[in-house]
């Protein structure tokens, strides 16, 4: 009734104005009325409340990379009968950009190697080799260091904009954190010839919208490897995991990445999304 008043009394101030010769204006909106207070039985969660998949999966990327973010972190690569590697890490992402870097630090064995998305490009920086190469789309799914995370996972090469999102259901699920309630959503390629994967099956914790377990299918709808993600805190308001484990299906195998410390920022030092950051400063 209040919105339908206001509004009244627009237009009759816009007729008294032209009854008087004056400019009428554009028009005037009504002020947007306050929703209305949940009530007890509300659900945000409930099947019938879902939002659409794509928003479900939108919003779980927003958490996990905002519009912008850097972290440190460590990569522990394990294989049967060999001690575990570990590799100290630093990430840039400017995800409004579509651009990310990241460079291995040490005392890895590799430390210097660096790659760089600046989209539709990847590059890298090799030490051994002291030069700045070209990576083909092709090869954005390869191996990371050869553990069980490629650099399509790292670098943000592919994302919820390459994939057509479906709900599949609601359900109650154990996690490294104990149990959650997620939305499981399937996600099937736009393009084909773009993505590593021929599906993707997600949990996304509802509350939270934070990632909990990706499976991985190839083109013959066999399990490749699964995502679990878990030790969640809190960070600039979203629930933020910082262990992703990442295991292969066969042969069994895992890469572990624990996150030291995450930033959300859209500032970045100038100069750090070009090729001429790849290379150690002089």
């Amino acid at each position: 009734m209040r919105a339908r008043a206001r509004l009244a009394a627009a237009i009759a101030l816009a007729a008294a104005r032209v009854a008087a010769g004056a400019d009428p204006g554009p028009p005037t909106a009504p002020a947007p009325e306050a929703p209305a207070a949940a009530g007890p039985a509300a659900d945000a969660c409930a099947a019938e409340a879902a939002p659409d998949a794509a928003s479900i999966a939108r919003r779980a990327e927003w958490v996990l990379r905002g519009e912008g973010s850097e972290l440190e972190a460590t990569l522990e690569i394990a294989r049967e009968g060999r001690s575990p590697r570990t590799i100290p890490f630093r990430l840039w992402d400017d995800a409004l950009g579509d651009r990310v870097l990241l460079r291995v630090l040490p005392p890895a064995a590799v430390a210097g190697a660096a790659w760089l998305k600046l989209s539709p490009v990847l590059w890298s920086y090799e030490p051994k080799e002291g030069a700045v190469q070209r990576i083909p789309r092709a090869h954005w799914g390869d191996p990371w260091l050869d553990g069980e995370l490629s650099l399509d996972d790292v670098l943000r090469g592919s994302g919820v904009r390459d994939y057509s999102q479906a709900l599949l259901r609601l359900e109650e699920r154990e996690t490294l954190e104990g149990p959650v309630r997620a939305w499981v959503i399937e996600s099937t390629p736009r393009d084909p010839t773009t993505v590593p994967w021929a599906r993707l099956v997600d949990w996304i914790d509802c509350p939270h919208a934070t990632l909990v377990r990706r499976e991985h299918y190839d083109a013959k709808n066999e399990l490749v490897r699964t995502l679990e993600l878990g030790d969640v805190r809190e960070v600039a308001g979203r629930r933020y995991p910082h262990r992703w484990v990442m295991t292969a299906a066969d042969p069994a195998r895992a890469s572990r990445i624990e996150v030291g410390a995450v930033r959300f920022t859209t500032e970045f030092p100038p100069g750090t999304f070009t090729t001429r950051s790849l290379q150690p400063k002089e």
